[in-house]
């Protein structure tokens, strides 16, 4: 009977060593959860992190294109000026008299050097004369009564148009022609 007794005595040693490993198991349950806390607050934070330095990346790509668009346009403001030289030289080659002197020569060497100059840099002539009137590239001064031409064609130019590379400089200045109204 004595060992049956020992058998359900528990000794201090053994009760203090159950009280420790519940001790430790409630330790390292709280553990167990400050780690789950930790490792989701660390997702949160990465997720954070990556979605931040995608956008500051994205951010510096955008800034770049802004960047190389405007230097390859800063030329416009200056092309849009000089254009007024070309319309001057071409003005003044039209009301010259006599075309076999060396100044008309000379100015329209000067004239075709300019527009070559041009095209080097893209900056290029719009075509209009006989044209379809385009919103984009021309801009209607007037309207022509015309039976020769269907309606809504550019009859005249009185002003040339240019691009710089696939942005209009200065849209050409027209007469369009319109339908013969039936008063006249």
């Amino acid at each position: 009977m004595s060992q049956e007794s020992n058998k359900n005595t528990v000794s201090a040693a053994e009760l203090k060593n159950d009280i420790a490993q519940e001790d430790q198991s409630e330790k390292i349950s709280a553990l167990e959860k400050d780690l789950e806390s930790l490792q989701s607050k660390y997702d949160n934070l990465n997720d954070k992190n990556t979605r931040l330095v995608a956008e500051l990346h994205n951010l510096g790509n955008r800034l770049r294109r802004e960047f190389d668009t405007k230097k390859e346009y800063a030329i416009s403001d200056f092309a849009k000026e000089i254009l007024d030289v070309g319309d001057i030289l071409s003005t003044g080659l039209e009301n010259c008299k006599d075309k076999e002197s060396e100044h008309y020569k000379g100015m329209e060497m000067t004239l075709d050097k300019f527009f070559i100059i041009l095209k080097q840099h893209g900056i290029t002539h719009i075509e209009s004369k006989n044209q379809q009137f385009d919103h984009d590239v021309h801009e209607a001064l007037t309207s022509q009564e015309s039976e020769d031409v269907e309606p809504g064609m550019v009859l005249h130019v009185i002003q040339e148009g240019y691009k710089f590379k696939d942005r209009v400089l200065r849209p050409a200045k027209v007469i369009v022609s319109k339908k013969v109204s039936e008063n006249t």
